[in-house]
């Protein structure tokens, strides 16, 4: 039973340290572009070091996804909740709908990782493609709105 109280206190301890370094960019600039451009980075950084796992590093892979997984929700989460609603209203409107389709990719893709046989080329692949994909919607996002 100790044990057990034990673990569960670690749990804790290790999401609220996972929360507090995925919403320091927010938090510490005050400036919503630059600190969705930080997790961006913080993002891009996490599927470089995940991209240079040994094949047979499958707890590191599934780790690693479910923290990419995290920062990638709650900054959709963001973006959704107060980016993209105001560029449904102006001129944007074409590359918010774009966007937003993203999201459902992202989504699927957070799943399918997250579900997959991490020791294989096809997960790696399939991570690569992830990759792609977010660092090409962040640049959009950047650049273009």
């Amino acid at each position: 039973l100790l044990v057990g109280a034990a673990g569960f206190g670690l749990g804790l301890a290790a999401a609220a340290s996972r929360k507090v370094a995925m919403q320091a960019p927010s938090v510490a600039t005050g400036d919503w572009a630059r600190a969705l451009a930080l997790e961006h980075r913080m993002v891009e950084k996490l599927f470089e070091a995940t991209l240079k796992t040994p094949h047979k590093a499958i707890g590191r892979r599934k780790s690693a996804i479910l923290k990419i997984g995290y920062a990638l929700t709650k900054h959709g989460l963001s973006e959704e909740n107060a980016v993209y609603p105001l560029l449904m209203h102006g001129e944007h409107k074409d590359i918010a709908q774009r966007l937003y389709g993203d999201h459902g990719e992202i989504k699927t893709f957070i799943h399918d990782l997250k579900m997959g046989p991490a020791g294989t080329a096809e997960w790696l692949g399939k991570l690569e493609a992830f990759r792609d994909l977010v660092v090409e919607h962040a640049r959009e996002e950047e650049e273009e709105i």
